[in-house]
């Protein structure tokens, strides 16, 4: 119902946001200023920001934990007395042979 009129005398226009107006993902009318433009007119909103960077800090932070405690498990099968560099080494040859799957090699 876009229109009710009484009479002719009064009416109520629905409000309609301008769609750039509009988050892609929570569909808030959040306004230009507060909107942030990506590719194929994604426009994002600082509160759906806020939720990504939270999103992307802890997926940051489980693969941290996860490649700690796989260099650590490296560490445990040193023998008793190594050098920093056979340290390393150990976990450079580790990561190139692909067991320590949250680290990766870019050449």
């Amino acid at each position: 119902m876009a229109t009710i009129n009484f009479d002719n005398k009064l009416g109520f226009v629905e409000y309609k946001p301008d769609p750039d107006d509009i988050c892609s993902l929570c569909g808030n009318n959040a306004g230009r200023d507060r909107l942030v433009e990506a590719k194929n007119d994604i426009r994002i909103c600082e509160g759906c920001i806020d939720v990504l960077t939270e999103i992307k800090d802890e997926k940051i932070s489980k693969r941290n934990e996860a490649a700690i405690s796989e260099i650590m498990a490296i560490e445990e099968k040193m023998p008793d007395s190594y050098t920093p560099y056979e340290f390393v080494s150990a976990i450079v040859e580790d990561i190139r042979a692909g067991k320590v799957s949250s680290l990766t090699f870019k050449y």
